[in-house]
């Protein structure tokens, strides 16, 4: 045996370790992570022909000017982003996540778990993210409710932290312990500045019209006026709306991913139902620009773009993380001082990179956080390029693993199941 593949062995079986001996898992996914589902990473993302003719590269084409410039162009990326999103089956490792998340929340007898479902659920007393002030208020700052007197809505020993937008997390995991930090596909928002609404879902049944060779998408879908037959041999031969399946040519991008063609199954099933039933304006059959339903202006997704200052950010959302992490580093504190007991908490890192360091700063700093206030934290950071760490974290606190996420994760669940 090699000494790289003892080396990985051994990193392996530490991770597997950490991860089940840990008392609470935080897991932080970036780009990489949904890569393994066949979705394009930040670099690749924009790199097709359409953009490069016109010399704009993935920061120049996701900005929210074009919705002004030039709405084709806006809507046949965010259009193209959101079917690929839609259609694309989010890949196993998913599911291995979900076990091992099981195991803090649900399968094992974890006083910690709810000891902290109890001290969030303190906390909410104090602060709530909304008052129950009707719909008006809770409209405007999230696009669904979690309702915090509901023990089994409040995240207690895990938490999912994630910057990627394909809202694939919503497949597997509950709405109350996710926060993605840049938005996602599935919520838009009016982009009226003037027009006092919130966040909306978006329809389960919309597909956008996009011309993959110009990347350009119309206001209006073509009608289709073909007969049974005429339409089932369309299908035969393809179209630049087909639905997606693997590419073989080179990297994922928008309109070309790597993915297995299986279907969306479990598609946002964690997702509760929309508060604004009326914010996605009802555009007809025909419709390919999303308009907001309160004042008809275009709608954008509310996601964080370059040069974005009119994001609408999910606030109630924004503020479940914030009192899970607060309530985490409280508990952290509690059980060093007054029990002598280190609290573990194990980050899982998967797929994070370097060009928007958002996930790798957040888990840099949760690890200094936990023993900064005596509790033993873990960061596994699996990526197969920057699996690196800062000099100031202790080696003792790390286990950096160089490899794609599925891979790492199937290999990590061998050794985890026989612990």
């Amino acid at each position: 045996m090699s000494k790289e593949k003892s080396r990985s062995n051994k990193q392996d079986e530490l991770a597997a370790r950490a991860l089940k001996e840990a008392d609470v898992l935080l897991l932080v996914t970036g780009a990489g992570f949904s890569a393994d589902s066949g979705l394009a990473v930040y670099n690749d993302i924009g790199k097709v022909e359409a953009y490069q003719q016109r010399n704009l590269d993935y920061s120049d084409v996701c900005q929210p000017r074009w919705l002004d410039m030039e709405p084709e162009l806006f809507y046949g990326f965010w259009g193209q982003c959101f079917n690929d999103y839609r259609e694309t089956k989010p890949h196993e490792g998913y599911q291995i996540l979900r076990r091992w998340r099981d195991d803090k929340v649900v399968n094992a007898n974890n006083p910690i778990a709810e000891e902290l479902r109890s001290r969030i659920q303190n906390k909410y007393h104090l602060q709530r993210p909304f008052d129950d002030d009707g719909y008006e208020t809770a409209g405007l700052l999230t696009p669904y409710k979690v309702d915090h007197e509901d023990p089994n809505q409040i995240a207690s020993s895990f938490f999912a932290f994630t910057s990627n937008v394909d809202a694939h997390h919503y497949d597997v995991f509950e709405a109350h312990e996710i926060h993605d930090c840049h938005g996602n596909i599935d919520l838009w928002q009016c982009s009226n500045r003037d027009c006092n609404t919130g966040i909306w879902r978006a329809p389960l049944d919309h597909k956008f019209e996009v011309d993959k060779e110009t990347m350009l998408a119309p206001e209006q879908k073509e009608a289709d006026d073909s007969s049974p037959n005429e339409v089932e041999d369309v299908e035969k031969e393809g179209s630049s709306n087909d639905k997606v399946g693997s590419d073989d040519s080179g990297p994922a991008k928008v309109g070309h991913v790597k993915a297995s063609g299986e279907e969306r199954s479990n598609l946002l099933q964690y997702m509760p139902p929309g508060l604004d039933k009326k914010g996605w304006k009802d555009i007809g059959p025909l419709g390919n620009w999303p308009r907001c339903g309160h004042c008809e202006s275009l709608a954008r997704p509310a996601i964080l773009m370059f040069g974005d200052g009119g994001i609408h950010f999910d606030v109630a959302q924004c503020e479940r993380w914030e009192i899970w992490e607060e309530a985490l580093m409280d508990m952290v504190k509690l059980k060093s001082k007054k029990e002598g007991v280190k609290l573990k908490v194990c980050i899982l890192e998967i797929g994070c990179g370097l060009n928007v360091p958002t996930c790798r700063d957040l888990s840099e700093t949760t690890v200094q956080q936990v023993a900064r206030l005596g509790g033993d934290p873990t960061l596994i950071r699996i990526n197969p390029i920057y699996p690196g760490v800062p000099r100031v974290l202790s080696k003792d606190h790390t286990i950096p693993i160089r490899s794609k996420g599925l891979e790492a994760i199937r290999r990590i669940d061998q050794v985890y199941k026989s612990l």
